[in-house]
């Protein structure tokens, strides 16, 4: 064998020798290397997925005309904030104010003819319609009196003639039947109006009072004010213009609660529940999540890409929330199953596969041990931990903190105090 073949056989002999040796001599002059670690969890874990979508309002309304005529005031813009009421337009009432005016008087002659009838008769009529009757009565007697004078005059041949005697006949019967009606006139007046009079009365008033509130009713249409709280985003009229009946005048959204309205795929929709809770990001405000809840699942897919829209309900303080924000919503899936969960930062990548070093002790309340590499499957997040599959079982120790250059069987020691690096302070 040559020279040169010896002194690479010689120093290959070296290298092996130095990286055999060099764990023991790592161990024999540094001693355990500290670490910190975390137990393995058993928790029901569910399936969850994030899903993109878009900030709507809750309500948007297309706010029109009720009545038509000439806008004299419109005092709104577009983005201004409106309460439950405020005017948004108002339009010319002259002539609608006029026959108001007008209705409000017969309503007013109606109230008094009823008054009238329930007040009854005036003691001026009951004593005028008494003095008739007396009077009648008078002449009914006067003329009864004389018609018997002249019926004995008749049967004493002392008489003129027939005729006298039917005259007076004739003038006693027509002061009888006067003296009948003012009897009865007198006990009319005396009685007062009848029901029936008072209550053709009373529905008069009614109908008017009724006639009354349809013209109000009409003056208030137009006054068009704002359904609800809410930002107008578009204006469609100005003062001057005039308004057909349903005229398009603003558009109104509400923003007290908003939907973000998402896509969900048939594979997962099936897993979501009305009601459930979930969170939601969006990207324009960094930092901050939102509360949120399952507020509708249309089902009705789109065609195309068969995807379910689904709305999600979140409160919006402050209005931060813009319609046409993107969103983003993670929502539970699938329902809870029983999980191995460790801490993220358990995890050891770059590798084949993900992996996790498992503290075996030396003892039961041994702070040293050794470590072995456990090779793991990655599921799903669930805060600062995450779902695994592996070789593991709940209350094995894992290492989450100076498990970057750990290797298989080194020697460890159990220990809070660690800096950023997994060594000691």
């Amino acid at each position: 064998m040559s020279r040169p073949c010896t002194l690479i056989g010689a120093l290959i002999s070296l290298v092996i020798s130095h990286f055999l040796l060099a764990p023991k001599i790592c161990a024999q002059g540094r001693g355990p290397s500290p670490v910190r670690v975390s137990a393995v969890e058993k928790a029901d874990l569910a399936l969850e997925a994030s899903f993109l979508g878009t900030v709507i309002p809750r309500r948007t309304s297309p706010v029109g005309s009720r009545a038509e005529g000439h806008v004299v005031s419109f005092p709104v813009r577009k983005g201004d904030r409106l309460k439950k009421g405020d005017v948004i337009a108002q339009l010319s009432t002259r002539l609608l104010e006029i026959e108001i005016r007008g209705a409000r008087a017969a309503l007013s002659l109606r109230t008094e003819e009823l008054l009238e009838l329930k007040n009854g008769s005036r003691p001026e009529e009951i004593r005028q319609a008494l003095a008739h009757r007396d009077g009648a009565q008078s002449i009914y007697d006067y003329t009864r009196a004389k018609l018997s004078r002249m019926e004995d005059l008749l049967r004493m041949g002392q008489l003129a003639s027939q005729d006298e005697l039917e005259e007076t006949r004739s003038q006693s019967l027509n002061a009888f039947q006067l003296l009948e009606a003012a009897k009865a006139r007198y006990e009319e007046v005396l009685a007062g109006p009848r029901k029936e009079k008072i209550e053709q009365a009373r529905v008069r008033e009614l109908a008017q009072q009724e006639a009354v509130r349809r013209l109000e009713f009409l003056l208030s249409l137009y006054t068009i004010k704002a359904p609800f709280d809410g930002y107008i985003t578009t204006e469609s009229t100005e003062v001057g213009a005039w308004l057909n009946r349903g005229g398009h005048v603003v558009d109104l959204v509400d923003l007290e609660e908003v939907d973000i309205r998402i896509y969900v795929g048939e594979d997962m929709i099936s897993g979501l529940d009305l009601g459930a809770p979930c969170q939601v990001v969006v990207m324009a405000l960094p930092g901050q999540s939102f509360e949120g809840k399952v507020q509708a699942v249309v089902p009705l897919a789109e065609t195309k890409t068969r995807e379910f829209p689904v709305l999600v309900r979140v409160g919006n303080p402050g209005h931060r929330l813009k319609a046409g924000m993107t969103a983003r919503a993670l929502l539970q899936v699938a329902p809870p199953e029983p999980s191995l969960l460790v801490e993220k930062d358990a995890l050891v990548l770059g590798g084949a596969t993900p992996l996790v070093f498992v503290v075996d002790r030396a003892g039961q309340d041994s702070a040293e041990g050794t470590v072995r590499p456990v090779s793991v499957v990655v599921g799903e997040s669930n805060g600062s931990k995450i779902q695994i599959q592996g070789d593991l079982h709940p209350g094995q120790d894992v290492v989450i903190r100076g498990n970057e250059r750990l290797r298989a069987g080194q020697s460890v020691l159990i220990t809070k105090n660690l800096d950023e690096r997994g060594s000691r302070p």
